[in-house]
């Protein structure tokens, strides 16, 4: 399968050797490959940069591609700044979106290897097509230990969707800019993924806003960026909290849902 010119869904994993439970990881990543692999619209590929091999039958599938992860050398203000985990991430992202400009992918999805992305999602952006990209305002939180999902923003989760989760910005290759400038904003703000609407808005590159609840954000994997974090105790209590609600409030995803995003 040619890969050029195709939706990029683009998937940093966290390497073996950094993993809590790399089973886990692997468990995690079948559903989100599932996910993804679920599009109504088939015009797409997968990229993840990893350091290991990945035993998966789904990492076989001609539309997925592993991108190998060259030694990642961490600058000083990485070690002063920001945790390793971050850093690695950020790295990998920026070796992703190298991989989906020389194929020439005209939309790029940064997504986290644990969530799950709604089978109607390509085929939105394709039929929609905007020039600087867009920003998923609703979705799902889900425990994972409960299964239980609440919707976010709703009653309990009073934050946009884009605000809460990483999986939820598309940019458009811009071909007028280079790759360092479509992923854009320096460091400080590839690390803080709920200000990148906000940035390219300010920048005259407003994104189009998808209201269709098309990402489950999945807490509690054990395996989620904040619990790698050195410095992110806020982050885990504000997750904590959101997963206490979750477990009182929230319901199991409806056979419809199952569907849509790839579990049935």
């Amino acid at each position: 399968m040619d890969d050029k010119n195709m939706f990029a869904f683009c998937i940093p994993l966290i390497a073996r050797e950094k993993s809590k439970n790399w089973q886990r990881v692997l468990d995690n990543l079948q559903a989100t490959l599932q996910s993804m692999l679920n599009q109504i619209d088939k015009n797409f590929v997968v990229y993840i940069a990893t350091n290991d091999e990945i035993e998966l039958q789904e990492a076989h599938d001609p539309r997925v591609f592993l991108v190998p992860v060259p030694p990642i050398e961490m600058p000083l203000i990485a070690e002063k700044e920001y945790n390793k985990s971050n850093y690695d991430a950020n790295a990998k992202r920026v070796l992703l979106t190298e991989k989906a400009y020389a194929n020439n992918a005209p939309y790029i999805m940064y997504c986290d290897a644990d969530d799950l992305v709604s089978n109607t999602l390509v085929q939105f952006v394709r039929q929609n097509p905007h020039p600087n990209g867009y920003a998923i305002r609703h979705g799902y939180v889900m425990d994972y230990n409960s299964g239980k999902r609440l919707p976010c923003p709703s009653n309990y989760i009073n934050l946009s969707f884009d605000r809460f989760c990483g999986t939820s910005i598309i940019l458009a290759r811009t071909d007028e800019n280079s790759m360092r400038s479509n992923w854009p904003f320096g460091e400080r703000i590839v690390n803080d993924h709920s200000r990148i609407r906000e940035v390219l808005s300010d920048a005259g590159r407003p994104l189009m806003d998808i209201q269709h609840p098309s990402v489950v954000y999945i807490l509690n994997s054990g395996e989620n960026l904040s619990y790698h974090s050195t410095n992110g105790s806020d982050r885990i209590e504000h997750a904590d909290r959101v997963i206490s609600r979750i477990k009182t409030y929230g319901s199991p995803l409806s056979p419809s849902l199952l569907k849509e995003f790839g579990l049935a």
